[in-house]
């Protein structure tokens, strides 16, 4: 009997061990499937932004404007620059954590809003030709509308959007557009539900906006 008992546990600890090193080698092996796959991504993410970014040559079309990215336009860096008089300080409507946005009207006399990006280096680029990808896929009565952007090889990177020309909540709310009862209660519950129906179909179209502040355009 004593025999007994010490084959029986011997052989529950050697059933456990050969359990827990099962466990043990598919973990490893899903861990290394998902880090493979991860730099697998970013690395091919990595080669096409690469040759998008550096190895295309300079065309004319590009530099001054007139082909497009991902279905949108092309605007020529000088056409933007005479649209904001030259970035002027006194047509800046705000700033964030990418870049400076201003006002701006174009040749066709439509009033846009020009974001022009801090920096031009490769993680500016990265990021500029995220956000071209992403807004294109956008299409809300909510959000504003995306007209272009300027050249990858452009001297600034520059997307230009809708202007809005009523300000923003801040500005109605405390700012120099407040007063008394403009932000009446049923309003400020309209704002509230047209925000989160924005909000909505971002998250349903696989974009997270991070920061929601109350300098959002009404």
């Amino acid at each position: 009997m004593k025999n007994i008992g010490a084959f029986q546990s011997k052989l529950n600890f050697l059933l456990s061990s050969a359990l827990a090193f099962g466990c043990a080698v598919i973990i490893i092996i899903f861990v290394s499937f998902i880090i493979r796959h991860h730099y697998k991504k970013k690395y091919a993410s990595s080669n096409l932004l690469g040759r998008n970014t550096y190895s295309e040559p300079f065309s004319r079309s590009e530099v001054e404007g007139g082909s497009v990215y991902f279905g949108v336009p092309v605007f020529s860096y000088s056409e933007l620059e005479e649209a904001t008089n030259n970035f002027d300080v006194e047509k800046e409507l705000g700033d964030g954590g990418f870049g400076t946005v201003y006002h701006g009207k174009l040749h066709d006399g439509r009033e846009v809003a020009v974001k022009r990006l801090y920096g031009h280096n490769y993680r500016r680029v990265e990021q500029f030709m995220n956000e071209i990808e992403i807004l294109t896929r956008l299409r809300h009565k909510n959000l504003v509308s995306h007209y272009g952007c300027t050249s990858r090889h452009c001297r600034e990177l520059l997307l230009v959007y809708e202007y809005i020309p009523n300000g923003t909540v801040a500005d109605h709310i405390h700012g120099h557009q407040a007063t008394p009862g403009s932000l009446t209660w049923p309003t400020r519950m309209s704002i509230a539900i047209e925000t989160a129906s924005a909000l909505a179909y971002l998250h349903a179209s696989d974009i997270i906006h991070e920061r929601i502040t109350e300098n959002m355009k009404s």
